[in-house]
């Protein structure tokens, strides 16, 4: 299992459509002309890659801080021959490095780990922190 692990976390190191620093993100976020969905703490990016092959005139970004999950989702990707998706290997509170005020269409957050206890929900990707956060990415209409 750990060896699986490895490999996948080398996968997504290696991989063009991985960013984990804001400078090398940017640039290919410029590039990018049409609306940008993310998905917070994606795992093994099965939303992703599903509304990339739905919506192909819309761009999908996955996040994620396991290198492992990136890399099985990379792989996946691949396969399915999808050219409209990337992905962050980031901590979700480092995000407005990487991305302009009122740059992302959408922002899902599907399982992300709920933290339960109470000492805790300032961790959870709906507290008020990281709301203020996404409030500031999204485009307002």
């Amino acid at each position: 299992m750990a060896r699986k692990k490895l490999l996948m976390g080398e996968v997504a190191n290696d991989s063009d459509l991985v960013f984990n620093t804001p400078a090398s993100f940017l640039e290919f976020f410029y590039q990018l002309n049409c609306e940008i969905v993310l998905e917070l703490a994606c795992g093994k990016a099965a939303y992703v890659r599903e509304l990339a092959k739905r919506y192909p005139n819309r761009f999908f970004i996955g996040v994620d801080v396991k290198a492992d999950r990136i890399g099985y989702a990379v792989e996946k990707a691949r396969e399915e021959g999808l050219d409209n998706v990337a992905f962050l290997n980031i901590r979700i509170e480092d995000l407005a490095d990487f991305f302009p005020e009122n740059s992302i269409s959408e922002i899902w957050v599907t399982f992300a780990d709920p933290f339960l206890k109470p000492s805790k929900s300032n961790r959870r990707l709906t507290a008020p922190g990281f709301l203020e956060i996404y409030s500031k990415m999204l485009k307002s209409e």
